[in-house]
């Protein structure tokens, strides 16, 4: 990790901004990301499931009406009203089977095809019921027309198109309750992920702050420790860092200063102190007041 220690205590604090702005970043993408899935499986749930529940009532209430204008048809008391009764039992047809249209678009399973043709082939059955009825109805048979209409023919065409649209409806509610459930499967997923993802962020958060707060508050503690022990007199005291940053030119600049009073200061008075006066204090530069001030006690 010398790299590291020689980098500069801005770069260090940069690049811990940074590493935590990126953690951030992949903990944000990840949740973006999960909540697309979700958001993608609540659109096909509710495309696929909900949406289709409306064609299907709209189918059961065609169906439920066409049969009230049969048998209006039958009551009918003259031919206008049989006409009229006729024209909106067909008028609901087309509507049943745009509905019907609607809905087989939403399939999504071969299981719906499967009991959608079955609904396709109950609706074949029972439309030739209709039209005979509307034949025996336009031709003044009503009795004939009624007894049809309870006919076992006609029932049993009734009760398999009744029995299909219930069969849609249970497959839909089924099917939309399972999609339901791997949604909340999901979306727990989604959330263990985040927790987990965040839980190592604020990890990871946690040990890289330490980390840099460690190697540059160690280092300056040393430091400080090294201003006390020359405060006390003690010169022997090295940091003795190899480390370029701020830290490291500190360090190294105080184990320069505390050599020269070592060894030229504390060194040069021991000499006069026994009279030898032949030390030689080189002046560093016009600003040096040590030199000049240990040339003039030698000189006195």
């Amino acid at each position: 990790m010398n790299w590291f220690h020689d980098m500069g205590i801005k770069a260090k604090l940069l690049s811990g901004f940074v590493l935590v702005a990126m953690i951030a970043g992949v903990i944000g993408a990840v949740g973006v990301t999960q909540i697309k899935k979700i958001d993608a499986a609540d659109t096909k749930m509710y495309a696929s499931y909900a949406a289709p529940m409306g064609d299907l009532m709209d189918m059961a209430t065609y169906y439920q009406r066409m049969r009230i204008n049969m048998r209006d048809m039958i009551l009918a008391t003259t031919p206008a009203e049989t006409e009229q009764y006729a024209t909106a039992m067909n008028e609901l047809v087309g509507m049943r089977q745009a509905s019907a249209k609607s809905y087989e678009n939403t399939i999504v399973t071969d299981e719906m095809k499967a009991v959608f043709a079955e609904y396709q082939a109950a609706d074949a059955d029972y439309v030739p019921v209709m039209q005979e009825i509307e034949r025996l109805a336009k031709a003044g048979k009503d009795v004939e027309a009624t007894v049809f209409m309870h006919g076992e023919k006609a029932a049993a065409a009734a009760k398999g198109l009744q029995a299909s649209l219930d069969k849609m409806a249970e497959m839909k509610g089924t099917g939309g309750k399972a999609l339901s459930d791997e949604n909340t499967k999901l979306a727990n997923k989604a959330t263990a992920t985040m927790l987990l993802l965040m839980g190592i962020g604020v990890l990871l958060a946690v040990v890289l702050g330490v980390f840099i707060a460690t190697a540059i508050a160690t280092p300056l503690k040393n430091a400080v420790d090294v201003l006390q022990e020359l405060n006390r007199g003690h010169l022997g005291t090295r940091l003795k860092m190899t480390r370029k940053d701020e830290v490291g030119v500190l360090a190294q600049t105080m184990d320069a200063f505390a050599d020269d009073l070592q060894h030229i200061v504390v060194g040069t008075m021991r000499k006069i102190a026994v009279g030898d006066l032949t030390t030689e204090v080189q002046v560093k530069d016009p600003q040096d007041e040590i030199a000049p001030a240990l040339s003039l006690i030698k000189s006195s």
